[in-house]
């Protein structure tokens, strides 16, 4: 008897799916980032807010860090 099995993404491909985690992992951080600046008096503007969390989503999609299969 053989058993086969894999896994099929919600995503349509493993790149979306890498894509949609790193998106998460990277609005975490620059939205804690942010929030920090903003309790300092040093509050950025949403465009800039969506800059960084594109900048940080490609940064995490190159490097493919461990935790971003946490």
């Amino acid at each position: 008897m053989l058993l086969v099995y894999g896994f099929i993404p919600k995503e349509k491909t493993l790149e979306k799916t890498i894509e949609k985690r790193a998106r998460q992992i990277a609005t975490a951080i620059v939205r804690r980032t942010s929030h920090t600046m903003h309790l300092k008096d040093q509050a950025v503007s949403q465009e800039e807010l969506k800059k960084s969390i594109e900048d940080k989503t490609q940064k995490i999609i190159n490097e493919m860090p461990k935790y971003l299969w946490d």
